[in-house]
């Protein structure tokens, strides 16, 4: 039986209420008017070791709780040719494979019995292992955290199991077909041999050996490459006295990054296709944008809040969706590297729709550097990002992640301080500057559907390569 929640007090009766709170005739109460928002993150204590380990502690008691995370200078930009997928099966086996003083199966019976967690990811181009324990347990999770990071044993049992892990990840890679498109449409901009464009296969998995893994590990795990963040419950003293003696005997040195070719572009805009039974087809346009720390970056930030950031505000979100219904999704983002970046449009469409959705999205690239932006949308632009940064710093560990990788990729000290200060002084020439360096003429666009269903053939858009969806 459904129980039915009756109010506590009628309409009639709130409005009597309220009538008493404000005599009649009488002004309601002048309030104060509000202060300017101020934000300012936390820093934490630094420390840096005489290895060079770069170390950021933040005391929180809060909650009898400590997390820690660790950035290392690696990822898969630094894959050998022929095995693509290294890192990731190196990051994998480290955590699953145990450490040299600590068997795989003994660290995750004792992880389990402490309720402590230890992860780790890689991405293109830093390594990430994060740790959750309880108080009483944080210093047993980080010598285990210590011992992943600087020791790990690649067990061979387990080495196999995350091989296969990764083999059936990339056997179902392909089931989304978003995925498949963002994957593909990056690789198609930035080029197949591009550390940014570069796709593991199984035959690249397959040939890691042992040896690599080792070899891999003993190459970019060093201290001077890395950073490390502890939030939480803990005496800041005792805390940097633990870290010091976990980790002072690590040593080497780090290998730089290799550089990455920047993207180069034909000029001409051309289309890949891949066909697929799909209901919804991905669409996803790319051409050049802004490389990481460039001088005009917040001008680009802006001008991508206006042009396609995720919100209902946005030129595309308006056209594409509300006035014209061709897409539930559709959404722009920047994807900014060392060396090149890449502004990134994608909309999920019927296939009938395909290009009248792809008409659209160019439209929108090129009026934006004709007509330049208003004051409204500036404004509005400006208030989002900057009311959406302090989510960056939501929590204590948050706040140290985000400085760590600020500090990682090259970012002033300051970044986050001076970051509403940078966004305010934006001015509409400063986003039609970037927005006039947009070229839909030279942009490369991906499509995953039904070409038999579409309305008009791609060819309308440039010359077509035909992709095989593996």
């Amino acid at each position: 039986m459904t129980r039915v929640l009756k109010p506590l007090l009628s309409a009639a009766a709130v409005l009597a209420l309220a009538a008493l709170a404000v005599p009649l005739g009488a002004e309601p109460p002048k309030l104060p008017a509000p202060k300017p928002l101020s934000f300012t993150p936390p820093q934490g204590e630094r420390i840096r070791l005489p290895n060079g380990l770069d170390i950021r502690l933040l005391r929180d008691s809060t909650l009898p709780v400590v997390r820690a995370c660790a950035l290392v200078r690696t990822g898969s930009l630094h894959d050998p040719p022929g095995k693509t997928g290294l890192a990731r099966l190196a990051a994998a086996s480290m955590r699953a494979g145990g450490t040299k003083k600590t068997g795989a199966d003994e660290l995750n019976e004792r992880l389990e019995f402490s309720g402590s967690g230890i992860e780790i990811a890689m991405t293109s181009e830093y390594a990430e292992i994060s740790m959750f324990a309880l108080a009483p347990y944080a210093a047993e999770t980080l010598a285990l955290f210590a011992e992943i990071i600087q020791a790990p044993a690649f067990e061979p049992e387990k080495v196999e199991t995350e091989r296969g892990v990764l083999l059936e990840t990339l056997r179902r890679r392909n089931n989304n077909p978003k995925t498949l498109a963002l994957r593909e449409a990056q690789r198609a901009y930035f080029g197949p041999d591009s550390p940014y464009g570069r796709r593991e296969e199984p035959d690249t998995i397959n040939a890691v050996s042992a040896a690599d893994l080792k070899a891999f590990h003993e190459r970019y795990f060093r201290p001077d490459g890395t950073a490390i963040a502890v939030a939480g419950d803990f005496d800041p003293a005792e805390m940097a006295a633990l870290l010091s003696l976990l980790f002072s005997g690590w040593g080497g040195k780090a290998v730089p990054p290799p550089e990455a070719p920047a993207p180069s572009s034909s000029g001409t805009r051309h289309v890949f296709y891949i066909k697929k039974p799909v209901a919804n087809a991905p669409v996803v346009v790319v051409q050049a944008g802004p490389q990481r720390n460039s001088p005009d970056q917040y001008a680009w930030q802006v001008l991508n809040q206006i042009l396609g950031g995720y919100g209902m505000s946005s030129r595309l979100f308006e056209e594409v969706r509300t006035k014209r219904g061709l897409a539930y999704s559709v959404f722009g983002e920047t994807l900014e590297f060392e060396r090149g970046g890449a502004l990134l449009v994608y909309a999920g469409t019927k296939n009938k729709t395909v290009p009248e959705t792809i008409k659209a999205v160019l439209a929108q690239l090129d009026m934006i550097g004709r007509a330049g932006v208003s004051d409204e949308e500036l404004a509005r632009a400006k208030n989002n990002l900057v009311s959406s940064c302090i989510f960056q710093f939501a929590s204590p560990i948050a706040a140290l992640r985000e400085r760590i990788r600020l500090a990682y990729f090259g970012y002033p000290p300051d970044y986050p301080e001076k970051y509403a200060a940078s966004i305010g002084a934006v001015t509409k020439t400063g986003v039609l500057d970037a927005a006039q360096r947009l070229n839909p003429e030279s942009a490369k666009i991906l499509v995953v559907g039904d070409e038999n269903l579409f309305s008009a053939p791609l060819t309308e858009f440039g010359a077509v390569t035909e992709l095989k969806e593996n």
